[in-house]
């Protein structure tokens, strides 16, 4: 009860992203390895649809399903750049959440000597 509502607030934002971060570490990587699978299925597709493997109906379901995957794929993406500019934006207000705490130290030694 020693920290002002702003300060109490701007820790609490701070702890939150950071207690996520593991989170958001596993989320990115996932992405990651979505991105890659995707890029493989779609090249095979392509080399398929080249080379005459798919029939138009055939090759037309598939790319309608990867049309699908790609916009899942795609709020993912933008979920990792969110992720990304949320942190960034904690880890740039460190030198804030450091004089906050500096402040309360002050006050609170003063208070209690």
């Amino acid at each position: 009860d020693t920290l002002d509502r702003d300060g109490a607030k701007l820790l609490a934002d701070h702890f939150l992203v950071l207690r996520d971060a593991g989170s958001m570490a596993a989320d990115h990587r996932r992405v990651q390895q979505e991105v890659a699978s995707t890029v493989d299925r779609l090249k095979a597709l392509h080399t398929d649809l080249k080379a005459g493997a798919l029939g138009p109906k055939e090759g037309g379901a598939m790319i309608a399903s990867e049309r699908e995957q790609v916009e899942a794929l795609e709020v993912n993406v933008h979920r990792t750049i969110s992720n990304y500019r949320t942190a960034q934006h904690i880890w740039d207000g460190l030198q804030e959440v450091d004089s906050a705490l500096r402040s309360n130290d002050v006050a609170v030694n003063d208070r209690n000597p």
